[in-house]
């Protein structure tokens, strides 16, 4: 794998991260079972929802979620998820080597309407000025994820033009 990215091979590189992971999960799935490999997954794409609820926690300091609000924003995470077709996991942002600018700014339109989504659902269960956080919490995440795809154009530039 290191000696593909010293030649900037990432198109292979990307192939064999990904024939990994597909024996991966075969290996995985023949030891847990069909049911539980399926449980391990729902548990994997939760993951990120849960990474990010609990960084932004403090972002709602003076203005706590309580247990419940916790759970429908869980709840409202995946449902934007599923809304727009990313299963992998809370955020289709996620940097890759091998994206091209193109690729970069479709996850980053998809993420905006992942946000968007849980926003809607949002209103239903939490005050205006924890709704306000979390759309303030949301615009923060946003311009970190345009700032690092910046920088990672910079580093690696697009690699598919």
């Amino acid at each position: 794998m290191a000696d593909l990215l010293r030649h900037e091979d990432l198109n292979r590189l990307a192939k064999i991260v990904a024939d990994f992971q597909k024996e991966a999960d075969a290996s995985l799935q023949s030891l847990l079972g069909a049911a539980n490999f399926a449980q391990c997954q729902e548990y994997q794409t939760g993951i990120g929802d849960r990474g990010i609820l609990e960084r932004t926690k403090d972002d709602f300091a003076d203005r706590p979620l309580t247990e419940e609000q916790q759970h429908r924003l869980l709840m409202a995470m995946e449902a934007g998820r599923k809304a727009v077709g990313n299963t992998a996991g809370s955020s289709d942002a996620g940097f890759s080597v091998a994206d091209t600018i193109e690729v970069m700014n479709k996850k980053l339109s998809r993420q905006e309407s992942i946000d968007q989504h849980i926003l809607q659902q949002a209103a239903g269960f939490l005050s205006p000025t924890q709704l306000k956080i979390l759309r303030s919490t949301q615009a923060k995440m946003m311009a970190g994820r345009k700032n690092g795809y910046a920088k990672a154009r910079a580093m690696f530039g697009d690699q598919n033009p």
